[in-house]
């Protein structure tokens, strides 16, 4: 069994700055990966139940404990092993990882073209494709699998924003979609929806539902004042609003945000 330890809560690298510090370095990759909940930072023998040691130079969990052998003067040594690539994207590449690492940073730019990862990574036009699949894959269950965010106490910035796509930046829109979200000021734990169809009008039947099923109750969200949200503080929320034709603020700042009145304020009157 493996155990993943996520100690990141938001990375500054930008595009270039993440090429300069991981381009050709594997070992500074895997850390990176582990550190991030990709490659596992503890491997548990099914067998002995003790942790397992990782081989850096063959990428190999193994036990190698002894035990005695039932009704037997000798020990014999446990030959458990599994991969450190076991059960990740990296299970069954060849690729460097240094190169998977990069193409990431790359998938995740605006500016992404096939002919970049040509000519700076050397891949084959099929490798490309195939792993920029993968990726597109890995976003769908991502986005079908969010877990809720906030809680008691946490501040959750919520807002709606509109992407358009022309091609080359030019002409009419080819591409456009509503996206609504919430983000903890802290953490940074986040969710996403696109809003499709008739949920574009981005209603009160459109938004409170996302807001009931993603964020949790108890939670202090903080939002502009778009009609849609006027309900929150009946929904188990404490609600802030921040005017941004106004200023635009820290929302941890209280002072600068209206209050809106929970349910039991209300009922005080």
């Amino acid at each position: 069994m493996a155990t993943v330890d996520v100690t990141c809560a938001g990375c500054k690298f930008d595009y270039w700055i993440f090429i300069a510090t991981f381009h050709r370095k594997d070992d500074l990759c895997y850390q990176f990966l582990r550190e991030h909940g990709v490659l596992p930072t503890a491997v548990e023998c099914p067998e002995c139940h003790t942790p397992c040691k990782l081989r850096s130079d063959r990428r190999v969990w193994y036990c190698g404990r002894y035990r005695k052998q039932p009704k037997k003067k000798r020990s014999k040594q446990c030959n458990f092993s599994v991969s450190d690539f076991k059960g990740t994207f990296l299970e069954g590449t060849h690729l460097p990882v240094w190169q998977l690492v990069l193409f990431f940073n790359h998938c995740l730019q605006k500016q992404w073209d096939h002919a970049t990862v040509f000519k700076c990574l050397q891949w084959s036009p099929n490798t490309s494709v195939d792993w920029r699949s993968f990726c597109s894959e890995v976003t769908l269950d991502w986005l079908k699998n969010q877990q809720p965010i906030g809680g008691d106490g946490v501040i959750v910035e919520i807002d709606e924003t509109y992407f358009v796509k022309r091609k080359n930046n030019k002409g009419r829109n080819l591409n456009s979609v509503w996206l609504f979200g919430g983000i903890e000021s802290v953490t940074k734990n986040k969710f996403i929806v696109p809003l499709l169809g008739k949920q574009r009008d981005r209603s009160v039947a459109t938004l409170i539902p996302f807001i009931k099923k993603y964020i949790l109750p108890g939670s202090t969200i903080v939002s502009d004042g778009w009609k849609a949200y006027e309900l929150l503080g009946n929904k188990g929320f404490t609600h802030w609003v921040v005017n941004h034709s106004e200023h635009f603020v820290d929302p941890s700042d209280a002072r600068e945000c209206r209050l809106i009145r929970t349910v039991a304020d209300s009922d005080h009157g």
